[in-house]
């Protein structure tokens, strides 16, 4: 991961190491051509817990955001939270430490 600000600047030096370092782990040589490169911004949070909530004053809106570069390991736990918000149900877990009240002093 790299934090460069907010662009989606893919920086071909950096690129090249990812590149070569992963040379090492994989049993096939690289594919070619190269299809396609590409970067993009990863939402995170200050406490690094993603925000699963409803919008404040918009109860038809869920946030569910933040999860830096876990988004795909946490789809499933957020989608199914997400559902129960949705549906009114009660979540399987306590939700309140993904809140957006944390956020509020």
């Amino acid at each position: 991961m790299e934090f460069s600000g907010y662009n989606d600047y893919l920086n071909p030096k950096r690129l090249s190491w990812l590149i070569e370092g992963a040379k090492a782990y994989l049993k096939e040589p690289m594919g070619h051509p190269v299809v396609e490169e590409w970067a993009g911004l990863r939402p995170m949070t200050y406490d690094d817990l993603p925000i699963i909530d409803r919008a404040p004053g918009h109860e038809n809106l869920v946030i569910a955001t933040g999860h830096g570069m876990l988004g795909l390991t946490r789809a499933t736990g957020t989608g199914k939270i997400v559902c129960d918000l949705i549906y009114d149900q009660e979540t399987q877990i306590d939700i309140k430490p993904f809140g957006m009240d944390r956020f509020r002093l």
